[in-house]
């Protein structure tokens, strides 16, 4: 017999049976796949045969499954817009679209690479209880050590500090294949192929007799400029998020932390700290070396100091705001805590960075570049403009993160903050939010250019803005998923260190062979248009070919023809054209 107890605990046994038999079998909950086989019973009409293939492909709905399947929509997606704005029918759009392209992967690797060296070295040197006053010393001593880390490179790079680089071939030019499809796209061609050559561009043949367009350039210039471009924008970045860590260390001491209006003398502090390196710089000469190395090395170096004080004290001006905004100041990674911030909230420091925007805008209109400007005036409205269009880069940002913690903390999406579904959803909002304002300044552009004129680099600096905008939103995605890589393995920053290496390794490259050079080749399309300069090369010449190259009498014929139509400098720009070649 059993006792009381025993029939109770029996009973609710069988009823808990009984619930479990009662759960349908033929769907399919989230989190919780059903991985047993459908009764044979429930499917009698059914073969042995069909049951098995209809168990195949039955779906699983799982979270890892929507997290993939977030991923690879957006992925795909993303990878068919950015095709459509690097094709986009007008050279503007393509050119601000690899300007956003170049931008968003070298903030990307860049970004990976100072986490990951600060946070190790943090763990090396950082003791227990750090104090500010030492947290601030150690990251400006970073900045500094990564800034003379930069200045060498680009020096080395321009060929100002090495004598590997011949002052001649500085100055020569060869006939290369001017041909992008081709694998032959930069060979050097042996100039008697040329049969017809105007203002640097010619007509050749190959040893097939087929035509070939060639072009006259300075491989070693552009190689020069190449890597002069890829190894200063990775540093310059690096540098330039070393001084915002420094930064928000120097916003964190009591005094300027008691309010925000006291957080913005730092910037102040900050601004006068860059000026001061900046200006020991300039005392740096380059005596007896080439003209073009030296005018690429200060153009760089210029390019450099703008864009580390714009990032670093953008960053910190937004820091400001925020702290203006929710009454709290940021922590040491510059985030704000999530019960000080809300949707309201995120809808403010939007608005302040479309006022900042509209402000970078209008003064580019009353600050105007003008002739024979001092150089140092330029560079400081260059600052200031790209300072401000940051600003409103960081303040997209930080709306977009408190918008994401308000939305998760109400219920409103069901995903954490932190989640990686969520950072690649935002990843790829902001993406196609970037692309669409590349379209939007492209036609401002046009209409700014058709009324004003030039108006220097300020729509480049918004260009820049939004690939900074990209390039963060995606850093987030990336180190997120080397997080969890890494997560549960015995060495877990072993792991991650080379997950980081593997990632630089395979993005570095790409992104300057094939989007820097993009960049580098609309650049100097723009200037040859702007500045004409092939007016001054070669003027139509029709050269004669090799007897080797005229392999029956109609060919000869054809030659002879050329050079009757084009005798005395005619062209066909003056309404004499090339005879048809005789079958």
């Amino acid at each position: 017999m059993w006792c009381p107890g025993c029939r109770a605990r029996g009973l609710l046994y069988a009823l808990l049976c009984l619930c479990l038999a009662a759960e349908p079998h033929g769907e399919a909950q989230v989190g919780r796949p059903d991985r047993q086989l459908q009764s044979v019973s429930d499917n009698a009409s059914m073969s042995q045969a069909e049951l098995e293939r209809k168990e195949v492909e039955r779906e699983e709905f799982s979270s890892e499954g929507e997290g993939v399947a977030y991923t690879l929509l957006s992925a795909v997606t993303f990878v068919g817009v950015t095709l459509y704005v690097v094709s986009w029918p007008d050279d503007g759009v393509r050119y601000y679209g690899w300007i956003v392209i170049g931008t968003a992967m070298s903030i990307l690797a860049s970004l990976l690479f100072f986490h990951k060296t600060a946070r190790s070295l943090e763990s090396l040197v950082f003791p227990s209880e750090a104090s500010v006053g030492f947290r601030c010393a150690f990251y400006y001593g970073l900045f500094l050590v990564f800034f003379v880390a930069m200045q060498l490179a680009v020096g080395f790079s321009a060929g100002l500090l090495c004598a590997d680089i011949d002052h001649e071939d500085v100055e020569f030019e060869d006939w290369v294949i001017d041909d992008p499809v081709t694998a032959s796209h930069k060979d050097i061609v042996d100039p008697a192929c040329i049969v017809y050559k105007r203002w640097g561009r010619a007509i050749g043949t190959d040893e097939d007799r087929h035509p070939i367009f060639l072009r006259h350039r300075n491989l070693t210039l552009e190689k020069i400029e190449l890597r002069l471009k890829t190894i200063a924008a990775f540093l310059s970045h690096v540098t330039a998020f070393a001084a915002i860590r420094a930064g928000v260390m120097l916003q964190h001491f009591p005094f300027f932390k008691q309010n925000a209006l006291c957080s913005l003398l730092s910037v102040v502090v900050h601004v006068a700290f860059l000026f001061l390196i900046f200006r020991v710089l300039e005392m740096v000469r380059c005596g007896g070396k080439p003209e073009k190395l030296v005018d690429l090395y200060f153009d760089e170096v210029d390019d450099v100091e703008v864009d580390v004080l714009s990032l670093s004290c953008s960053y910190m001006l937004v820091l400001c705001l925020g702290y203006a905004v929710t009454g709290e100041p940021s922590d040491f990674e510059g985030f704000q805590l999530p019960s000080t911030v809300d949707l309201k909230k995120a809808v403010i420091i939007f608005i302040l960075g479309g006022l900042l925007f509209a402000a970078s805008v209008a003064l580019v209109f009353f600050w105007r570049p003008r002739y024979s400007e001092q150089s140092w005036r330029a560079k400081v409205r260059d600052m200031v403009l790209c300072t401000l269009a940051m600003a409103f880069g960081w303040c997209i940002i930080h709306a977009v993160r408190w918008t994401n913690t308000d939305l998760s903390k109400n219920r409103v999406i069901g995903f954490l903050p932190g989640s990686m579904i969520l950072h690649v959803i935002t990843a790829f909002a902001m993406s196609l939010l970037g692309y669409i304002v590349v379209l939007f300044l492209d036609k401002l552009e046009d209409l700014c250019l058709t009324r004003f004129g030039s108006l220097g680099r300020s729509f480049k600096s918004a260009v820049t803005a939004t690939g900074l905008i990209i390039g963060i939103s995606w850093e987030t995605c990336f180190d997120k998923a080397v997080s969890i890589v890494a997560h549960g393995q015995r060495e877990k920053q072993v792991v991650e260190v080379l997950l980081v290496v593997v990632l630089l390794l395979l993005l570095v490259p790409a992104w300057k062979r094939f989007v820097i050079t993009k960049q580098l080749h609309f650049e100097s399309f723009k200037f040859e248009r702007r500045s004409q300069s092939y007016l001054k090369k070669d003027n139509d010449t029709l050269l004669p070919q090799p007897l080797v190259f005229m392999r029956s009498q109609h060919d000869s014929i054809y030659i002879h023809l050329c050079r009757r139509d084009f005798s005395g400098g005619s062209s066909p720009a003056e309404g004499r054209t090339i005879p048809p070649r005789p079958p």
